[in-house]
């Protein structure tokens, strides 16, 4: 479980390295960027699991939209909600070790899945480099995340998510997106960008 917390520190803390090499002067802190500027975006894909409660995440599916602001503060706020599977693998406890540690018997395992469906709010801040139809923002999403399987899972969680993003347009309304950060139940999502 820490592995996959320090992944999402290092994986956030190189993220802010690259976006703080942009040329200050090229930054605007109050405007959105055009590719974005009174736009709803919305993102639809897929992410790269990590451990939720103990179980193994399989690829989670994410759908987020949000809606720029109409303020002076380059400020959005929406939605997210997904859906993945946990797997967990059981097994048979035989005995205990010199130490107490549990002896799991290998032939005797099973797995088990549950399904969950995190949803929340989110706020998001939108950077202005003036690059063209370039998006790159921080986010914190807050929520819940509804489970139900045979695995032994709360029924009911807090979810708290903190990432950035980046999307970028072709031109239209359609686009790619990248997040990478403490999004639960994923490290990083990536996948197709609209905006309207």
């Amino acid at each position: 479980m820490k592995i996959f917390r320090v992944k999402k520190v290092c994986a956030a803390a190189a993220v802010l390295y690259c976006l703080s090499a942009a040329p200050v002067s090229a930054f605007d802190p109050t405007s959105f960027p055009n590719a974005v500027d009174g736009a709803w975006m919305l993102n639809l894909g897929a992410g790269v699991g990590m451990y939720f409660q103990d179980k193994e995440v399989t690829v989670p599916i994410v759908f987020s939209f949000e809606r720029a602001l109409p303020i002076s503060v380059p400020l959005s706020v929406g939605g997210i909600v997904g859906f993945t599977i946990f797997e967990h693998n059981y097994y048979s406890v035989i005995g205990n070790d010199m130490n107490g540690n549990a002896i799991y018997d290998d032939d005797q395992s099973y797995k088990s899945i549950a399904f969950g469906i995190p949803m929340g709010v989110r706020l998001a801040y939108h950077f202005n480099f003036e690059v063209d139809e370039l998006d790159v923002y921080a986010a914190i999403d807050l929520g819940l995340t509804l489970a139900v399987g045979t695995v032994p899972i709360d029924p009911v969680t807090f979810l708290f998510g903190a990432h950035v993003g980046v999307r970028y347009f072709f031109g239209g309304p359609v686009g790619v997106f990248l997040e990478v950060g403490a999004i639960e139940p994923h490290i990083a999502a990536a996948g197709i960008g609209f905006r309207f």
